[in-house]
């Protein structure tokens, strides 16, 4: 049997909002994720009146079969398989993975997660993709984020063998477990403070957005047509909050790549938000993640397993591969993909979920924004939101699937109304692109990593090896967020040929990019970004490095050394880095006007 057609069930319904009741299994806490989906898909049960009238009647809202792995379960799994002390003097990633995936569930728990996965099987034999997801007690927290730290496993959850089905379900639950230790890992290497030793996981399960789609090579896809991840806040300049978009799952919402989501703002009066028509052309998603169906036999090894990556276009002798959109085959009766003409280009898929128009995605997109904001905040303190989720178009239906919901209290915009006026000789760095809340950060050291004569291919992480290094150092020498890191394109993109790939930088005030050309959109959105703005960063765009003054900089140095790649400056007395309200920033000495 094939997996379910859930966005036509959605439609058939014709309920404005799809409410699957909630399952919940083992004893103990659900976790922030978990109590975060509640509140929102609640919402969206009572306001199902309000959202019909808002977006209309070609809008519909499906909340995912969501079930949850209660935190005793965690626990009676550590205690039986003894892992409580192994955890701890474990130094890798595999080694980690590797240690949870060999320990065993007791027989009482394999029935009971037998019963919960029983729940995904639709009335003609047919089996739901399920995803797998973390809900940690400080998962989600207003206050204290981990969202993005923890593991989420897709699982195509289709063969034929229910034992086979079991297991894969029962390795993902243990990956989501670990992923917990890497967490503490990283933090441990870091130095830097963790969890608080609060070490409880909650799991949820819920049905996959999306559908079946065939691929040119043979194979099963299953994905939504699009997924999203929207902020009712703008750590750029406007309070209307925005989106990113991308084709297909999740993964390509929160990755820090270049083509793989486009950034809309929410209330631009611009068609398409943040940029122009001719940029979404240029900057619209190249790639789309996929849930391979045609690999369902074994179980999974890591975060990803299941999950593959497509180029939106593959070579094909008709032409261009678009696998969002299909046509039907009378002949064959089955759903084929379409095939268009060179001159096609993703932006026009875009076109049926940007927008601000009654029924779009766009539109109703800030409905539930505005309806979030309204239910978290309280007399006393505005608390603004992040949601995920994914929409598909069906028989020109709009089904959007709201997946989760966050809220976060965020620190006062303390940017500056204008920036300091400043001797050519004293500015040390200038620009226009700026992402952050604060106003002004102290200064007391620099590292720089010029633009590498032969590109990023090959070095970049041996770059981000080299600046996790100087972290340390700094760190131990007691800089806490103090230092401004310029680095050649987006730091922690997961493409070494795009920028510097790694982790937050604790002893960071600022991190820079030098843009690489003219053009070059800068990150925003992803869970990286977000930790960092968290942080309180500054995270600015360096058009030209003729803006940087490394002269200047040298003479005001207390030392300067040199790395393979970076150039490390000691100052002799704490530089301000000034942020004001228009996006433009600079560095400068202490005291100016």
């Amino acid at each position: 049997m094939g997996p379910q057609n859930y966005p036509s069930q959605i439609v058939r319904s014709g309920e404005p909002v799809v409410f699957p009741q909630r399952r919940v299994f083992f004893s103990g806490e659900g976790g922030g994720k978990w109590q975060g989906t509640r509140t929102f898909y609640k919402l969206l049960k009572d306001q199902a009146g309000f959202l019909r009238e808002q977006c209309g009647e070609n809008v519909f809202f499906a909340c995912p079969l969501t079930s949850l792995i209660q935190t005793d379960a965690f626990r009676d799994f550590m205690d039986a398989n003894r892992l409580w002390d192994q955890v701890y003097a474990i130094g890798g990633e595999r080694e980690m993975l590797d240690l949870f995936l060999k320990a065993s569930f007791t027989r009482e728990q394999k029935a009971q997660l037998w019963e919960l996965l029983k729940g995904y099987d639709g009335p003609d034999g047919s089996h739901s993709p399920i995803v797998v997801r973390s809900s940690g007690l400080n998962e989600d927290s207003a206050h204290k984020s981990y969202a993005g730290a923890f593991y989420s496993i897709f699982l195509p959850n289709q063969h034929p063998d229910d034992g086979v089905r079991l297991a894969q379900l029962e390795a993902a639950v243990k990956l989501v477990y670990a992923s917990l230790y890497l967490q503490l890992l990283q933090e441990k290497s870091y130095g830097v403070a963790g969890m608080g030793g609060d070490e409880r996981m909650g799991v949820m399960v819920q049905n996959v957005a999306g559908r079946a789609w065939p691929s040119p090579s043979g194979r099963l896809l299953y994905y939504p047509e699009a997924s999203f991840a929207a902020f009712s806040y703008n750590y750029f300049t406007k309070a209307d909050g925005f989106f990113r978009l991308a084709f297909g799952l999740g993964p390509g919402v929160v990755e820090n790549l270049k083509g793989s989501a486009v950034v809309v703002e929410m209330g631009a009066d611009r068609p398409f938000g943040m940029f122009t028509p001719r940029d979404i052309v240029e900057f619209s998603p190249l790639h789309f993640y996929a849930l391979d169906l045609s690999d369902a036999g074994r179980a999974p090894q890591g975060e990803n397993d299941f999950v593959r990556k497509h180029k939106i276009f593959t070579d094909a002798p008709e032409g261009l591969f678009l696998p969002n959109c299909v046509i039907y085959d009378r002949e064959l009766n089955v759903k084929r993909p379409l095939i268009l003409t060179p001159d096609y280009s993703p932006a026009m898929q875009l076109s049926k979920f940007l927008g601000r128009s009654k029924g779009s995605l766009g539109q109703a997109l800030e409905v539930m924004r505005d309806l979030l904001r309204e239910a978290f905040s309280t007399e006393m303190e505005r608390i603004e939101v992040d949601f995920e989720g994914a929409a598909d178009r069906v028989d020109g239906k709009l089904v959007v699937y709201p997946l989760q919901a966050r809220p976060m209290v965020l620190g006062a915009n303390t940017r500056l109304p204008q920036l300091p006026q400043v001797e050519a000789d004293d500015t040390l760095l200038s620009g226009t692109g700026a992402a952050g809340w604060g106003g002004q950060y102290s200064i007391r050291a620099v590292v720089w990593v010029p633009n590498p004569a032969g590109g990023l291919y090959g070095v970049s992480y041996d770059i981000s090896q080299e600046l996790q290094a100087i972290n340390q150092t700094l760190y131990g020498e007691g800089l806490r967020s103090q230092v401004l890191y310029i680095v050649p394109g987006r730091y922690g993109t997961s493409d070494g040929a795009e920028g510097i790939p790694g982790p937050l930088l604790h002893t960071a005030a600022a991190i820079a990019e030098q843009r690489r050309y003219a053009g070059e959109m800068m990150s925003g959105g992803t869970h990286f970004f977000l930790e960092m703005m968290e942080a309180n960063l500054a995270y600015l765009s360096i058009d030209d490095i003729a803006q940087f003054n490394s002269l200047r900089l040298e003479q005001i140095s207390s030392r300067v050394e040199s790395g393979t790649y970076s150039q490390i400056y000691r100052l002799h007395a704490p530089l301000h880095l000034s942020v004001d309200v228009e996006n433009r920033f600079l560095l400068h000495p202490n005291g100016v006007a």
